[in-house]
């Protein structure tokens, strides 16, 4: 189950499941964490990590981040409340 944005590290809240802010980002990132030596070190392999749909917590991992590079694929199923919720982000569904 997704639980937490991470870029702004907080939940995603009850307003995040209704339609249609139940859309998130989905990104392959290397995640960080605190050794056993409380030292910060990267995992080596990429996993899924989740954004709401927000630049600003798009940001905060990926400072170049843009919407226009936001790619929806064709299988996605999108009502027209996402799309046009997705179109005022200026990412363009199809």
């Amino acid at each position: 189950m997704i639980k937490k944005c991470f870029g702004c590290k907080s939940e995603f809240s009850a307003r995040y499941n209704k339609e249609p802010y139940d859309a998130i980002l989905k990104r392959l990132d290397r995640r960080q964490y605190l050794n056993a030596d409380r030292v910060l070190v990267t995992a080596p392999n990429k996993s899924w990590t989740y954004y709401h749909v927000n630049s600003d917590c798009c940001r905060r991992t990926v400072p170049e981040f843009e919407y226009a590079r936001v790619l929806v694929h064709d299988e996605t199923p999108l009502s027209e409340k996402h799309k046009n919720y997705l179109r005022s982000h200026g990412i363009m569904p199809k």
